[in-house]
């Protein structure tokens, strides 16, 4: 009985504390930016479907906090996330979709390869 009330308040703790810390964290927006009208203006001819790169920062920001500190997208090309993403995503045991969803989100925010 104890041990359950153990896993009942530490799901409790993950639910309040993790969405507390990162919401005053400022530099979370900076490292997996927003996905705001303004940038998907910019890529409006580039394919990319809003929603899914909405749920694709989501799941970054998310799943990526699981294990560590989201990575600044900018920090990669597109290219270079193509080899991160799989292996992550295997890792976090995301579902194929999600993994399309999360190459919309870099694709849109990182910069293009040069």
């Amino acid at each position: 009985m104890a041990r359950t009330s153990h896993h009942r308040l530490l799901g409790i703790l993950r639910v309040i504390a993790l969405p507390t810390l990162l919401a005053g964290c400022a530099s979370l927006v900076e490292r997996a930016p927003l996905v705001t009208p303004e940038r998907m203006a910019a890529a409006s001819g580039r394919g990319i479907d809003p929603g899914v790169a909405a749920r694709g920062r989501d799941l970054y920001v998310g799943a990526c906090a699981r294990c560590h500190s989201p990575v600044a997208v900018a920090s990669r090309t597109p290219q270079q996330w193509d080899g991160i993403l799989p292996r992550m995503a295997a890792k976090a045991q995301l579902a194929p979709g999600d993994l399309d969803a999360l190459r919309a989100y870099v694709a849109l925010v990182s910069p293009p390869a040069r």
